[in-house]
């Protein structure tokens, strides 16, 4: 990680690019918007959105843009919004396709993070398939937690909702019975988690 992230800052310092900061429910680009950066995650984390539907999400040291640029089309396939206060790097194409083909290293490094999204994509479809719609709420806060190091999990009601793909009062029902267990605190626009041991055993029991 730390040379990937030393490669990216090259980049970074030699095309002089600036950081912006970025508040919540800012929107990167629109599904249908022409191709005409990609966008560098130094911070925070981003949703890609198709029809609302939240497919993933980007976070540090992540790219957002890659596979509509390396598809066929010239226009964005997905929707970017950001969902926590971030800082990103917005890299004009004309760059990235130039490191991509005179940098090796750091064409590797794209391809290897591009694969890996991938894999996290085919995963979670398996997971809607095989998982409980309350075993999937719970693998998101337990893997939220994991990743930020952070025992609040700032998704609101509606985007739980969407990335597990059940309906906001569903969410909610879960929501409500993990608390009633004292494993959460609920609260408008994020999740306090209470007892993350807890939680992983019941994500693999019936209760």
């Amino acid at each position: 990680m730390e040379e990937t992230n030393h490669i990216y800052s090259e980049l970074i310092d030699k095309y002089k690019l600036e950081p912006k900061s970025l508040k919540r429910s800012k929107t990167l680009f629109e599904e249908g918007n022409a191709v005409d950066s990609i966008y560098y995650i130094e911070k925070g984390e981003v949703f890609i959105l198709s029809d609302k539907l939240i497919l993933w999400s980007a976070r540090s040291h992540e790219f957002v843009g890659v596979s509509s640029f390396l598809s066929s089309e010239s226009a964005y396939r997905f929707t970017a919004k950001v969902c926590s206060d971030s800082v990103v790097y917005k890299i004009p194409i004309s760059i990235f396709k130039e490191e991509l083909i005179t940098n090796e290293t750091f064409s590797k490094l794209v391809i290897q993070d591009f694969c890996k999204r991938i894999d996290a994509v085919t995963v979670r479809v398996k997971n809607r398939a095989n998982k409980s719609s309350r075993n999937r709420l719970i693998s998101l806060l337990v893997e939220s937690s994991k990743l930020t190091k952070s025992n609040q999990v700032t998704y609101r009601l509606s985007e739980i909702s969407s990335i597990i793909g059940v309906s906001s009062r569903r969410t909610k029902l879960i929501l409500k019975e993990l608390e009633e267990k004292k494993l959460i605190r609920y609260f408008n626009g994020g999740v306090e988690i209470l007892d993350r041991r807890g939680l992983e055993i019941v994500g693999v029991n019936k209760f």
